[in-house]
């Protein structure tokens, strides 16, 4: 498959995908049909084929992006309590609910790959 055509100064095609896949999902659930995502972004169906073959590779590369965001917000949010146990608890749940509103959807793609039957090995890694 020939790579799609990259235009000078446009966003990175990769993360738009992500971000796309992200809404959907908000919006569809982990349901959501690749093409929807594609055309949530404005591309064809091989385009997005062509940054992610399939629709768990997707799937694993969202759920890999939040987490580390998740454990970078959690870091800081702990640091910033100074040892005090229940307000880094708070300041992660915080957190949390933070990068949810920063990025629709990224509560279904947790939930997603937490309960899913591939979960650990993603979190072996």
């Amino acid at each position: 498959m020939a790579r799609p055509k990259k235009i000078a100064g446009a966003p990175d095609t990769r993360e738009l995908i992500l971000d796309a896949a992200c809404e959907e999902f908000a919006v569809t659930g982990v349901s959501a049909r690749l093409e929807d995502i594609a055309a949530r972004c404005g591309i064809r169906s091989a385009s997005l084929m062509y940054y992610f073959p399939s629709k768990q590779e997707l799937m694993y590369t969202l759920f890999e992006r939040v987490t580390n965001l998740l454990i970078v917000r959690s870091q800081e949010a702990f640091r910033l309590a100074e040892g005090n146990y229940a307000a880094a608890i708070r300041s992660v749940a915080q957190a949390i609910r933070k990068v949810e509103e920063e990025q629709i959807g990224t509560a279904n793609v947790m939930l997603h790959g937490l309960l899913s039957e591939d979960s650990h090995d993603v979190l072996k890694q």
